[in-house]
């Protein structure tokens, strides 16, 4: 187990929990959109669990090879599986084509944040610059986009810029397809985003304030 000191608080990277200064737990912001709905898979039989746990395994392992490509233009060939292979021609295509540089200061960083005197925390992928505008991007390991990741990269920016409200970064999510190809899923209905974001972090915290044990779920 490692806790070490980030912006507002620590975190634990063993079981990837924040904490803020005074020590108290902090919703996380992949809890967040679970606890409240936005990013569930459904599990009533349609998505097999063994398929839900190789999905979560590649996410991390893409993950880890996005930074290593972001922060150093190469990764340890031994990550690179036959299965993850597509993924990492998807994500070199990526920053080849678009132009995207990322602040490798703020590469998997993880941090404490506040809305609205709500506190949360949140590990965004990368922030960097595109086309000389901020530009917060997620990366993603799969073939279908989800609606969820909108609100994602919204709370992302006003985590980054400690706002209240998103709009001052452009904001998108891309898919790195099993095709070896990548989307950009761009993210622009800023007030709706945010608007739903703090509404999700309320919720979460109505219910902390009702006596739920809500780190225990």
């Amino acid at each position: 187990m490692s806790i070490i000191a980030i912006r507002g608080g620590t975190f634990d990277d063993a079981l990837h929990s924040y904490r803020d200064t005074d020590g108290r737990w902090v919703p996380g912001l992949t809890s967040i959109l679970k606890l409240q709905g936005l990013s569930n898979y459904p599990t009533n039989g349609v998505v097999k669990q063994e398929v839900m746990e190789n999905a979560s395994e590649r996410g991390v392992a893409v993950h880890a090879i996005a930074w290593s490509y972001a922060r150093h233009r190469d990764v340890d060939p031994t990550w690179i599986t036959p299965e993850l292979e597509p993924r990492y021609e998807a994500l070199r295509a990526f920053f080849s084509e678009t132009g995207f540089t990322p602040d490798i200061d703020w590469l998997e960083r993880p941090m404490v944040a506040s809305v609205h005197n709500m506190k949360f925390g949140l590990t965004p992928d990368a922030l960097g610059v595109r086309d000389k505008w901020p530009q917060i991007v997620e990366f993603k390991a799969c073939d279908t986009e989800q609606r969820s990741w909108a609100i994602q990269t919204c709370a992302q920016e006003l985590g980054y810029f400690q706002t209240n409200r998103c709009g001052r970064a452009k904001r998108m999510a891309v898919m790195l397809k099993s095709d070896g190809k990548y989307r950009c899923c761009q993210h622009e209905d800023h007030e709706r985003d945010t608007a739903t974001f703090i509404a999700a972090l309320s919720l979460v915290y109505w219910r902390l304030d009702a006596g739920q044990r809500l780190w225990e779920l």
